[in-house]
């Protein structure tokens, strides 16, 4: 395996250029993956079943991940959010209709509450897989986290740029919002989203840079493949990230959700927004980009503290609590739902706000129960 990663990463091929070629999308058009874990029904520990259980999925969109004790639940390219949750139903019925003769509960959360510290079954799907570990050893080891990646559609890669840039500032917002990830290895980490720590600890990880424009792009993927910190675009490890292939904008930083509706809710949100800002690009009103030491802060503060975060507003370091915010960008958002028709999914956001985030759930729950166990079952 060794020697697999560095033919690859030093090969003369790694030199080449990547294909950016853009495939236009249509503008806003979805398409959704949702990390799921599999989970023993007798000891709520992960279970390594995923080779047992796709084969006997049909649906076709349940697909393997890195490892064995988790699995993916993906929608085709939608039209709307009403095509978003007919095919994530039709995924999940299939899944848990196939793990629930096999003794396998399906749990939706971004980490696993006390899977212990040991390197779980690779999944055989990708070589790719093997390669990451090799590569990033302790790094990847590390990787049963869960999250939510969501594609929005972009018609060009010069507005696929612009949308990246535009939605860097209410990334922070999206991770508070969708903070599922308190417990990591037993212990309560006294962070919202433990997730996030790990996934931006991988090389290229983390918030990206502003870019220009397109060609702005390829110059610094052109660098990065040149310099062997890259083998393809898949190891930009980005919140956020443009996607030729697809002809989408990624939003990678959601935290892998307990329900539909807080997916479907989460969707409508990133939506909304995208419809927003490609409409103020199309009038030339391109926004500032933000500092970066803002994203930053915002992000560390919502990864930290979750809905009840307090978030800089501004150059100035105003700042105001995350669910003013969010509540201020349901009221702006309205008409833009309107138009998408995805106003009733938009406003699941307002429930998830006046119930409570799964961070508040899962503390109560184990401060009542003082058993993980109970905690897994709940989710």
């Amino acid at each position: 395996m060794l020697e697999l990663v560095k033919n690859l990463l030093n090969s003369p091929q790694s030199a080449q250029s990547l294909d950016l070629d853009w495939n236009p999308s249509q503008a806003l058009s979805l398409g959704v993956e949702c990390e799921v874990q599999l989970v023993d029904w007798k000891t709520q520990d992960l279970c390594p079943a995923a080779g047992r259980v796709l084969p006997l999925c049909h649906s076709g969109q349940v697909k393997s991940e890195i490892y064995q004790s988790m699995v993916e639940l993906c929608t085709g390219v939608c039209p709307d959010l009403t095509q978003v949750e007919a095919d994530l139903r039709r995924a999940r019925n299939d899944l848990l209709q196939t793990c629930q003769p096999l003794g396998i509960e399906v749990l939706g959360a971004g980490t696993h509450p006390f899977a212990p510290r040991q390197q779980r079954m690779l999944s055989n799907a990708s070589p790719r897989y093997g390669m990451l570990l090799e590569r990033n050893q302790w790094i990847a080891r590390r990787m049963s986290i869960y999250g939510l990646h969501v594609h929005v559609g972009v018609p060009g890669p010069d507005q696929a740029v612009l949308l990246m840039n535009g939605l860097l500032p209410y990334l922070a917002g999206l991770l508070a919002l969708s903070a599922s990830s308190p417990f990591w290895h037993g212990e309560d980490t006294g962070l919202a989203s433990a997730r996030s720590t790990v996934f931006e600890s991988h090389p290229s990880g983390g918030t990206p840079p502003v870019f220009r424009d397109w060609a702005h792009f390829r110059e610094r993927c052109a660098l990065m493949l040149r310099s062997h910190s890259i083998v393809s675009l898949k190891d930009l490890w980005w919140d956020i990230r443009p996607n030729p292939v697809y002809g989408t904008v990624e939003i990678r930083i959601c935290d892998g959700t307990p329900g539909l509706s807080d997916t479907l809710a989460l969707v409508a949100l990133i939506q909304c927004l995208s419809a927003r800002i490609l409409h103020n690009i199309e009038l030339g009103h391109v926004p500032d980009p933000t500092s970066d030491w803002i994203l930053r802060e915002n992000k560390w503060r919502a990864l930290r503290w979750g809905l009840e975060a307090n978030l800089i507003e501004d150059e100035e370091g105003n700042v105001s609590p995350v669910q003013v915010q969010l509540t201020r960008w349901l009221e702006e958002l309205s008409p833009y739902a309107e138009r998408l028709n995805c106003l009733n999914y938009l406003e699941k956001v307002r429930a998830r706000l006046h119930m409570g985030s799964s961070v508040l759930k899962q503390r109560q729950i184990y401060q009542q129960t003082g058993s993980l166990r109970c905690l897994v079952q709940s989710l």
